[in-house]
């Protein structure tokens, strides 16, 4: 048997095989990746720590809002005592009649 077909034959094939398998990997685990849904940088632990404290800082804008609420509820009621007051005072000032 020559020896340029044991390098045709053999030793090319298996070499290709190799590199497809090298190359092919990285591929493969990005694409897995990308379907399964998970981050593929390096960072992914900054990434949900961000997440987290976005999340956090929703809840606090939440909360400042339900506040600033309850404030412009507060105020109304304070006007609405005032005017009572008012009404109050101006009628014992009016004279009997």
């Amino acid at each position: 048997m020559p020896e340029f077909l044991f390098w045709n034959e053999v030793v090319i094939p298996l070499a290709g095989m190799a590199v497809g398998v090298i190359l092919g990997l990285p591929l493969i685990k990005a694409i897995v990746r990308r379907i399964e849904g998970r981050p593929t940088a390096p960072g992914s632990e900054e990434v949900q720590a961000l997440r987290a404290e976005v999340a956090e800082l929703r809840r606090r804008l939440e909360s400042a809002e339900d506040v600033a609420n309850r404030v412009a509820e507060l105020e109304e009621r304070a006007d609405f005592a005032e005017r009572l007051l008012t009404q109050q005072r101006d009628r014992s000032r009016l004279p009997p009649g």
